[in-house]
């Protein structure tokens, strides 16, 4: 429990904190918290954890217009839906980080559960 004293203190420093002021600043703490980008209005990621590789970007899109060959008006829509796909491929990704990550905490429960459970019956006995 956070003592009188504590919240005084707290108050008084966040009044201090005014965050950054200058315009570059600010972009550069608004991406602070992007960790796999599903949501960023970025074609490309370029810091945090979900950072990307332009190059490979523009190499997935050279590919896919190599293999669609958009001709026509119509085929050019085919295009404009070259960075939806992009950010498909950002979501698998992340997809297959958050697996990783499940099968990681299910060995580590796994494991506290035979902890537990070897702790109960040296309790029984």
């Amino acid at each position: 429990m956070t003592s009188e004293l504590q919240m005084k203190a707290n108050t008084q420093n966040a009044q201090l904190s005014t965050g950054p002021l200058s315009l570059e600043g600010k972009q550069i703490v608004s991406r602070n918290a992007i960790k796999h980008g599903i949501f960023a209005k970025d074609l490309v990621i370029n810091s945090g954890d979900g950072r990307e590789n332009l190059q490979e970007y523009q190499e997935l899109l050279s590919n896919l217009r190599k293999d669609l060959k958009p001709v026509g008006r119509m085929e050019s829509i085919k295009e404009k839906s070259l960075p939806a796909l992009a950010h498909l491929n950002r979501v698998i990704k992340y997809e297959s980080s958050l697996e990783g990550s499940i099968f990681k905490n299910l060995a580590a429960l796994k494991s506290l559960e035979q902890c537990r459970d070897s702790e109960w019956r040296q309790q029984e006995d």
